[in-house]
């Protein structure tokens, strides 16, 4: 998709539609007073590990995930993604402010959303510019996937898809599980401690499959 996305802060009209049954056990509005421990594990990130069948095989007969957040606004990486064996499903991921690092996103590093499907052995990102910066303000993110293709958006835009004949090797139909983190790399640099406590805003995640 040529030139930035531009925010319509809808999810695609087509989930609506087509997927209206929640999977529980993956989705959260996140509105009790403390997190739901029943559903997520955390250790440094939360997730949550579910033999749930959302992976990229014809049993699933597709699935989408949508959340609605912002990234953080300090040097690390915010991030929203699905994990199997040595494989992703990156739907969001933002370093929330440009670094010292050595090699760096530099100045328009939270107007940047990596999203893309990655084989730790194989494969890697795939940038999208977007209109807005992803660390002021609350966005809907979400990705739809079958056997098939995966299909990415920002904020009710598509900004695009793969398909498994594009992804070749790096396609992988393991069960995937549901993950929310912020990492810190040495080559963006590191956040200042005066920056510091700092949170990864969360509005809810909710994951879709077809009724």
């Amino acid at each position: 998709m040529e030139g930035p996305i531009v925010p319509q802060h809808t999810i695609p009209s087509l989930w609506i539609g087509q997927y209206r049954s929640f999977i529980n056990d993956l989705s959260d509005e996140f509105d009790g007073s403390t997190l739901d421990t029943r559903k997520w594990y955390v250790a440094g990130a939360p997730y949550v590990y579910n033999e749930l069948p959302i992976g990229l095989t014809e049993d699933s007969d597709g699935s989408s995930a949508d959340w609605l957040g912002r990234a953080v606004p300090v040097t690390v990486s915010s991030a929203f993604w699905m994990i199997g064996n040595h494989f992703e499903i990156d739907i969001f991921e933002m370093v929330g402010k440009a670094g010292d690092g050595p090699d760096g996103s530099g100045d328009t590093a939270p107007r940047i959303m990596s999203a893309t499907l990655h084989n730790w052995d194989i494969g890697g990102l795939e940038d999208n510019d977007l209109q807005w910066n992803g660390a002021e303000d609350f966005y809907v993110y979400g990705a739809q996937w079958n056997e098939q293709e995966v299909i990415f958006y920002a904020d009710g835009v598509e900004t695009g898809r793969i398909t498994q004949a594009e992804a070749g090797a790096v396609w992988n139909e393991d069960y995937l599980h549901v993950w929310a983190d912020n990492e810190a790399f040495l080559w963006e640099g590191l956040p200042l401690a005066s920056e510091l406590p700092v949170s990864f805003d969360i509005d809810y995640i909710r994951v879709w499959q077809k009724p």
